[in-house]
């Protein structure tokens, strides 16, 4: 069998219910979100990934491990800490996959080390790179890899919600517009830098790209206007144009 290892670095967004969570449904970042799409839409392939999660707070996890809602990031001493754990923990786990894929920021990175030392030359590997929005697509693409997955998915196994950059939208069209109106409230300047495009909330205009943003956790450099009007549109907002 072909199994596959991915390793994703925790997410800032974190679910705050009190109870114990499996890492994979207690991370909520946009990464997390693109894995549980996949692990959703074909089961039969999520049976050969193996998900590990590299945490500030408890080092290389299991994405089935339960874990506490916390806080901590990841400081360069709290890196350094980890790398003996990390690395044992992949030692364990090197000869049995086929891929590897690290989806992680510099700051993550640096607390794995060498990792093709510690896998068999056959294995592939890929560490992920750059902003978010590379290694969000880096990764759908690392998972998707069968060309026929990523492109054509089954009627059944399509979502019913908007999707940008692989991430679901699944705020209803009044919670959205409420975080559009809080926007208003608080008088958030960047909120209100429109170009061409805005939505009309309470006779002030609010940018599409920034709230798209706002619910996805996307830089707005990520994705265009257009995607952010389809989206809106999506979910019944009206996106006007000056």
């Amino acid at each position: 069998m072909n199994k596959r290892l991915l390793i994703l670095a925790c997410s800032q967004k974190k679910r705050s219910d009190p109870e114990l969570l499996r890492a994979l449904e207690r991370y909520d970042g946009p990464a997390f979100k693109v894995l549980r799409k996949f692990l959703r839409q074909y089961p039969d392939e999520a049976n050969l990934l193996d998900i590990h999660v590299l945490s500030a707070e408890f080092g290389l996890i299991s994405s089935d491990k339960p874990i506490p809602n916390y806080d901590r990031k990841m400081q360069p001493e709290r890196s350094q800490q980890l790398q003996t754990q990390v690395t044992a923990s992949l030692s364990t786990l090197s000869d049995s996959y086929q891929a590897v894929f690290v989806g992680a920021s510099r700051s993550y990175s640096s607390a794995i080390g060498d990792l093709r030392s510690l896998f068999p030359p056959q294995c592939s590997l890929q560490i992920s790179k750059g902003g978010l929005g590379r290694r969000l697509t880096e990764l759908q693409n690392w998972l998707y890899q069968n060309s026929e997955l990523l492109e054509k998915p089954s009627s059944r196994c399509r979502s019913r919600f908007p999707q940008i950059k692989g991430v679901e939208i699944t705020l209803t069209r009044e919670q959205v517009l409420e975080r559009a109106k809080r926007a208003v409230q608080t008088e958030d300047a960047i909120a209100s830098r429109c170009q061409s495009w805005f939505l009309d909330i309470d006779n002030h205009q609010i940018s599409p790209k920034w709230l798209v943003s706002q619910i996805t956790e996307l830089p707005v450099r990520c994705f265009g206007t257009h995607d952010a009007c389809r989206v809106l549109n999506q979910l019944g907002i009206e996106v006007k144009r000056q």
